[in-house]
């Protein structure tokens, strides 16, 4: 009989150091905590990181925090994003990002960057309605409370947008208890 080895994915044996650590220490975590205790008990050590890695993700850290006021007041980020898809010669998909100054990109990169924006946002949206469905199916805590207050609208970006063709999201119904 053949027999595989199921091997849990990177993230999944991070969540398992959460939840062993919430066994030892019942109640909400600070993952600061969590990480201290892991690391003293040996299930993790830090990954050899090349220096180019390291700081690619320093520069996306710093443009994605990078402010600015423009000349009518509004606080915004400087440099936005976009992803943008290739083919390599094996006929992979490759998803690259590449960044952009708010008023020096072409409209192209600003076109992307607001419709992926908005791609987010929504499901974001439906994210959020999923959770406080099922928390408000299944937790006993949430038996008497109500969160009309977390009700979106939304516009979806299918295509044209209509101004007057505002659709509420929602997945599931929510039931008020």
């Amino acid at each position: 009989m053949l027999r595989r080895r199921i091997v849990k994915s990177y993230n999944d044996q991070l969540v398992d150091f959460i939840r062993a650590y919430q066994k030892q220490h019942p109640g909400p975590v600070r993952m600061k905590n969590v990480a201290a205790w892991a690391y003293q008990q040996g299930l993790w050590e830090p990954r050899k990181i090349k220096p180019e890695v390291i700081l690619t993700r320093e520069l996306k850290y710093a443009a994605r925090e990078s402010r600015i006021t423009d000349p009518q007041g509004r606080k915004l980020r400087a440099m936005l994003p976009a992803k943008l898809e290739r083919t390599d010669i094996h006929g992979n998909r490759i998803f690259d990002v590449v960044w952009d100054h708010v008023f020096e990109m072409s409209a192209h990169h600003g076109l992307l960057f607001l419709s992926q924006q908005y791609e987010n946002i929504e499901k974001q949206c439906r994210a959020h309605n999923r959770v406080k469905a099922s928390i408000l199916d299944n937790n006993p805590n949430f038996q008497k409370v109500q969160l009309s207050l977390f009700d979106y609208d939304f516009r979806y970006a299918t295509g044209d947008i209509k101004p007057q063709g505002i659709e509420k999201i929602r997945e599931s119904p929510v039931k008020a208890k």
